[in-house]
């Protein structure tokens, strides 16, 4: 495929990706809910929570290491004399580059798919003892319980101070190697700070929420 073919399949993909972003999100919370005791909720939904930037924090340094820094590249070329054989050279790390790039998104497909299959092999709904009362009553009908969260004003609130603090840090993350390459940062060098963040987000984000189960002891 050309390249504005290739561009408009990406944005496909990633929509299709986003559409089960909701999806994942409330994973952590139904799980923790019929495996966990109440006294370990708290900690397993934030490390089901923080479980899926620790793929975004792999993908930092998964990346440069299999797509070659082009825009290295080219700038070295550039200080080559410019005849027709760096022409050509430059076209054709282009084309390598654009290969390991799909090499890339096959190897992330790889492991996507793998992890579906063993979850649709053997993933039970809940185990065999229920660990609380709580996990063992039966939950509310999905549709109603669902309208009733939407005409709850609470919910809205921290749904969009959730989006907006998601989509900023997540906005920003994916292009960290754009925005630092004005400063001469190399995309390695940018995996590096991108993979430092993502794991000071898991670090934190579990350490706070022991935090805050420790504080809900105290008071009651």
């Amino acid at each position: 495929m050309g390249e504005p073919a290739d561009t408009i399949l990406l944005n496909i993909g990633q929509f299709i990706i986003l559409i089960a972003g909701p999806i994942c999100v409330g994973v952590p919370t139904a799980v923790s809910a019929s495996w966990f005791p109440s006294n370990e909720r708290t900690t397993a939904t934030a490390i089901g929570a923080q479980s899926s930037y620790v793929g975004v924090a792999v993908g930092f340094l998964l990346g440069p290491a299999v797509v070659p820094d082009l825009q290295a590249t080219l700038i070295h070329n550039s200080t080559l004399n410019a005849s027709q054989s760096n022409a050509s050279n430059t076209a054709g790390w282009v084309n390598y580059v654009k290969r390991r790039f799909k090499d890339l998104m096959y190897v992330e497909l790889a492991i996507a798919v793998t992890i579906f299959i063993a979850i649709l092999i053997y993933f039970p709904s809940k185990p065999k003892l229920p660990p609380s009362r709580s996990s063992s009553k039966k939950r509310h009908n999905f549709q109603a319980s669902l309208k009733r969260l939407l005409q709850n004003w609470s919910f809205w609130l921290i749904a969009i101070l959730f989006g907006i603090q998601f989509a900023v840090i997540s906005g920003w993350l994916s292009i960290i190697d754009v925005i630092l390459s004005k400063f001469d940062v190399d995309q390695t060098t940018a995996g590096w700070l991108g993979f430092g963040c993502s794991i000071a987000g898991i670090v934190s984000g579990v350490l706070i929420s022991r935090y805050a189960l420790k504080q809900n002891r105290l008071q009651v």
